[in-house]
């Protein structure tokens, strides 16, 4: 069904009142908008990461994740005292906190034994229980309206299914079948559907009902369809899209007729949507003023508010119950590139913090260093820093995604993750000649991830599991031309990391780093590293560089071939992967971390509620 179009919105709207709307307006007037930092208040601030914050139906608390203690744990925190309560703590991850109707309970997602299984805890603290069996590798657990079930994305037959059980584990049962990954999303408000993706060549939502029958497909659009959640009214989905290879925007659809309402219109990102408990609002991300500012429209699109544009969210927004606050995990303080000796000391920042840069990679010679960049309205970009002098140039000003940047051995071409249509839905490799500034598209399969150059070619992840083909495996193609050639096959997603000149590859196995020798387009000689991701070569290739959580917090190590590992970061916030720089290590950090932030939507939509 084609999209519907929405009503234009009135001239005295748009400059009178707000100053920008989801229908486009100039540049100028989405770059001029003031924030609201008298309506934010920061509800969290401990060491680390706070994450995924979700209120308590009578809205007196909030859960959320904690990294603090180095692996993630679920708190709730008192919104009128700040107390906080530790109700799900252990040596492995914890996440994915939802609140049971009544707000007596609170189900949760753990790897504890090993493999991902939904628990229950009680609200206040107290010892938890489990939902599922770890052959489940369950996740994503959502709560019936009325209590009595939890539906749950689990394995089966080689992908994600979606099942429902009894908050005590009983009465276990499918709801979806064989053919495609199906994964929950949430519950229809009278408790008689399960909101579904199905992945596959076709994606699209539907309901699934839980005691037999049709489903009901809520879209048919070409194209993929993200995070979808019904309307608390019933009458409708709200989700985000990637149709049409365009940026991503929300739409809603009449659960009914399927008819389609376009919310946001921009070129820019918009993403993940959540509604208004009365189904009048939309709270969402989006990267027209700021890279995942937080704003709020109307739920046909023709009101649009910035609630915080000065940080970037993460994850889905919470609405209290009278929908007058959102809590949101927010980062204020920008990430910047830093450099640290391997023998120890305090590390140096390369970049002044104007700019979010990360997942920086210096090149041969160590005169340059590369890194990704989301600056103001852009998905990501590449740049550039000359060591000697700290200049800085742009290598890429699309309004699109370009990523994780890959010297050749030459220094004369970088290989990245590239994706024209905007977000990394459908990344393929790019390399861009650094002398004139051309950049080719040299894959076409899609969903690839971080090339590598391994001497003369290209090895990358192609991620099998989003197209349900399997785990993801590494793949290799010669930048001149030609076909793609697999590298590997069998169980587990497998993640690029770096490649020595004598082509040693080194790649990851859900979370193991191994080395192997890439030959004639086959891998030899494997061995294991060790636990870790981001593994990188040393340029006399007797060490390797590695991000771990091995000693609680995420920190960088170096490894001697065959012996001594050394920790060489001990710094609060997220390091992202390392690179050498001579005998020091590079790498992205953002020490201040993000915290749980609450906005007083009252104040800010009070004048302008349909």
């Amino acid at each position: 069904m084609p999209p519907t179009p929405r009503p234009a919105l009135p001239r005295s709207l748009l400059v009178g009142v707000l100053g920008v709307t989801a229908c486009g307006p100039p540049p100028d007037e989405v770059s001029s908008l003031p924030d609201h930092p008298s309506s934010l208040a920061r509800l969290t601030s401990l060491p680390g990461d706070e994450t995924q914050p979700v209120f308590s139906p009578d809205g007196d608390r909030v859960a959320f994740t904690s990294d603090e203690r180095g692996n993630r744990d679920i708190r709730v925190v008192e919104v009128a005292t700040g107390e906080l309560t530790a109700v799900a703590v252990s040596d492995a991850d914890e996440g994915e906190p939802a609140w049971s109707p009544d707000g007596s309970r609170i189900a949760f997602v753990s790897i504890a034994g090993g493999a991902s299984a939904v628990w229950l805890t009680p609200a206040g603290g107290g010892p938890p229980s489990r939902v599922t069996d770890p052959a489940d590798r369950a996740g994503r657990p959502r709560w019936s309206p009325d209590g009595e079930w939890i539906a749950f994305a689990g394995r089966a037959e080689h992908g994600n299914q979606t099942w429902i059980a009894r908050p005590d584990g009983a009465d276990r049962r499918r709801l979806t079948g064989p053919g495609a990954d199906h994964v929950p999303y949430g519950w229809s408000p009278d408790g008689r559907h399960v909101l579904v993706i199905r992945y596959g060549e076709e994606q699209d939502v539907f309901g699934v009902p839980v005691d037999g029958g049709d489903w009901v497909r809520i879209t048919t659009h070409a194209g993929e369809e993200w995070w979808p959640q019904w309307s608390p009214v019933g009458d409708r989905v709200v989700f985000y899209t990637t149709w049409d290879d365009e940026m991503t925007e929300v739409w809603s659809a009449d659960v009914a007729t399927g008819e389609l309402t376009r919310v946001t219109d921009l070129p820019v990102e918009d993403f993940r949507p959540t509604w208004s408990p009365d189904g009048a609002w939309i709270a969402y991300s989006s990267d027209r003023v700021s890279k995942s500012g937080v704003w709020v429209s109307s739920a046909d699109g023709t009101v649009a508010v910035p609630i915080a544009t000065d940080g970037r969210a993460g994850g889905l927004h919470s609405w209290s119950p009278d929908g007058r606050r959102l809590a949101f995990s927010y980062l204020r303080s920008k990430e910047q590139i830093f450099v640290v000796s391997t023998d120890g000391g305090d590390p140096e920042p390369l970049t002044d913090g104007g700019r979010d840069a990360v997942e920086a990679v210096a090149s041969p010679d160590g005169s340059r260093i590369a890194f990704e960049s989301t600056d103001v309205g852009t998905e990501a970009d590449l740049f550039v820093l000359d060591v000697g002098s700290g200049a800085v140039t742009r290598l890429t000003e699309e309004i699109t995604y370009n990523a994780r940047p890959a010297w050749s051995p030459d220094g004369a071409m970088i290989a990245f993750e590239r994706s024209p249509g905007g977000g990394p839905r459908t990344t393929q490799v790019g390399l861009l000649e650094l002398a004139t500034g051309e950049i080719r598209t040299v894959t076409e399969h899609g969903y690839v991830r971080q090339p590598v150059w391994c001497g003369g070619t290209v090895v990358y992840t192609r991620e099998h599991s989003r197209a349900a083909e399997g785990p993801d495996q590494l793949w290799a193609i010669d930048p001149a031309g030609g076909s793609p050639t697999r590298l590997t096959d069998g169980p587990g997603d497998k993640r690029t990391s770096d490649c020595a000149a004598d082509g040693a590859l080194l790649y990851a196995v859900e979370g193991v780093i191994r080395r192997a020798l890439v030959v004639a387009g086959r891998l030899e000689s494997e061995t294991r590293v060790g636990a870790g991701e981001g593994a990188r070569w040393s340029p006399d290739g007797a060490r390797i560089a590695f991000l771990s959580t091995r000693d609680g917090a995420p920190d960088l190590y170096v490894a001697m071939l065959g012996g001594e590992v050394r920790r060489v970061t001990d710094t609060p916030g997220s390091e992202s992967w390392p690179d050498w720089l001579g005998d020091r290590l590079i790498y992205g950090a953002n020490p201040g971390g993000r915290d749980i932030w609450i906005a007083d939507t009252e104040s800010m939509l009070g004048a302008v509620r349909p």
